[in-house]
């Protein structure tokens, strides 16, 4: 519990895979801090562009896991992934499409995207 408020004083000095994994840590222990949550998902947002695959599928995998949709951050990785989408291995494309299905996405292109790889 200590952890997240120093992590949201420190935010602006994480990369793409230090939100990522940020976000996925707190998710595997089921521990949501929507404060957290929310900031995670607002500074990957404005770094979208700098995300790996890894980052997209663990991050969207996080939210998903502990049911904690955000909507600018799906819009904004519904627009990402489907440029990279040779890059992403097998788990990362299945923990994706999990993701945004389990989020209750009705992006129906990028479904279709994902399941064509």
């Amino acid at each position: 519990e200590a952890i997240a408020p120093e992590a949201v004083a420190k935010i602006r000095d994480f990369d793409p895979q230090n939100l990522s994994n940020t976000a996925w840590a707190f998710a595997k222990l089921q521990i949501e801090e929507k404060e957290l949550m929310a900031t995670l998902s607002e500074h990957t947002v404005r770094r979208i562009h700098e995300c790996s695959c890894r980052d997209l599928a663990s991050t969207s995998w996080a939210f998903a896991r502990i049911h904690m949709p955000s909507a600018e951050l799906l819009a904004a990785m519904s627009k990402v992934v489907p440029e990279h989408l040779f890059e992403f291995e097998a788990k990362g494309l299945s923990n994706t499409a999990w993701a945004f299905a389990t989020l209750g996405s009705k992006d129906v292109p990028l479904m279709s995207a994902l399941a064509g790889q």
